[in-house]
C-alpha cells in the first residue's frame, strides 16, 4: 500500500514538472498564469521643471516632513494645475515623488546629526 502511494506521488510530481511554465488549470476551471519576472513598467526620471513644480506645490508637506496633505485629491489638483508639464504622470507617481523627497531629507538630517555627534 505504501509503495503504491509513493509511486502515485512520484508520478504526479513528474507530471507537474513537465507542466512547469505552462498555464495550469485551477479547481474553478480558470487558467493560472505563471509569475512574471522583471519590472512591469520602465522608470522615467523626473525632469528639473517637474521636480520644481512638485516641490513648490507640496512645499509645506516637504518642510514639515509629513505626508498629511499629500493625498489623491491634492495630487490630482496639482496635475490639473500643471497642465501639459505633468501630463505623463499619475497622481500615485506624484505622491511617491513627494514621499521620496521627504525620506531623502530625513536621511540627510540623520547623517548631519551623526556627524555632529562624532566631532
Amino acid at each position: 500500500m505504501m509503495e503504491e502511494d509513493h509511486s502515485l506521488v512520484k508520478k504526479m510530481c513528474k507530471q507537474l514538472y513537465t507542466l512547469k511554465g505552462q498555464a495550469l488549470s485551477s479547481s474553478s476551471g480558470a487558467a493560472v498564469q505563471p509569475k512574471r519576472k522583471g519590472k512591469r513598467c520602465t522608470h522615467r526620471q523626473w525632469s528639473g521643471p517637474e521636480k520644481k513644480f512638485v516641490m513648490e506645490n507640496f512645499h509645506n508637506s516637504i518642510i514639515s516632513g509629513s505626508m498629511i496633505g499629500v493625498g489623491r485629491k491634492e495630487c490630482e489638483a496639482a496635475l490639473a494645475k500643471a497642465g501639459p508639464l505633468l501630463s505623463t504622470r499619475t497622481w500615485v507617481q506624484i505622491k511617491s515623488c513627494v514621499k521620496n523627497i521627504i525620506d531623502r531629507n530625513r536621511r540627510e538630517e540623520l547623517k548631519r546629526c551623526r556627524r555632529k555627534d562624532n566631532k
